[in-house]
């Protein structure tokens, strides 16, 4: 029988992906022990820019304690100044066909888990000067742009189960922005 030897380099590429894998799965361990755990006061502010800069974060929130029951999108309606109206439509992932969904995945997400919820309201007047410099290809200038959310709530799984989903029939202007000369730039 006849012995195998690991040449010196395969044996450092083993030791540096092994190495990878075990301070990702610490990393990420930490970084999703509950909130309640006494030591991630201690842990996170250590961790949180490793885990930041690297883009390996996670949130699993969709799933537990309480998953949200609530559909929702939201559209941007622009004011022009010769008195015209326009609709944009953020991108909604049920509209589009799959292999630009993939692409388009993050803007569901920032859409969906942050710009459509008040407590990060200071997110809106940079998604409207946004919209506003999206909108400046047409002869009028947007005038002012006012973000809709629309909504509706998600039946619990024993009543909702093999139905289609809701329509997204509450709807509530959340946000009026007047735009200025200088954010069309």
């Amino acid at each position: 029988m006849k012995a195998t030897t690991i040449d010196s380099g395969a044996r450092r590429r083993r030791i540096i992906v092994n190495t990878f894998i075990i301070c990702y799965i610490t990393l990420i361990t930490l970084w999703l022990m509950p909130e309640k755990w006494k030591w991630r006061e201690v842990v996170l502010p250590t961790i949180r820019p490793l885990i930041l800069f690297t883009g390996l974060w996670q949130n699993f929130a969709v799933f537990s304690p309480n998953p949200r029951n609530i559909n929702l999108h939201l559209d941007a309606i622009v004011h022009y100044e010769d008195g015209t109206s326009g609709v944009w439509h953020y991108p909604r992932m049920e509209r589009l066909p799959l292999v630009e969904r993939t692409f388009e995945e993050r803007y569901r997400k920032y859409g969906h888990d942050h710009l459509n919820w008040d407590k990060e309201r200071q997110l809106w007047p940079d998604f409207a000067r946004f919209v506003a410099r999206r909108m400046n290809k047409y002869a009028a200038k947007p005038q002012e742009i006012i973000l809709k959310r629309y909504w509706a709530l998600i039946p619990p799984p024993e009543q909702g189960l093999g139905k289609p989903a809701p329509e997204l029939t509450n709807t509530h202007l959340f946000f009026r922005y007047k735009v200025k000369p200088e954010d069309l730039q």
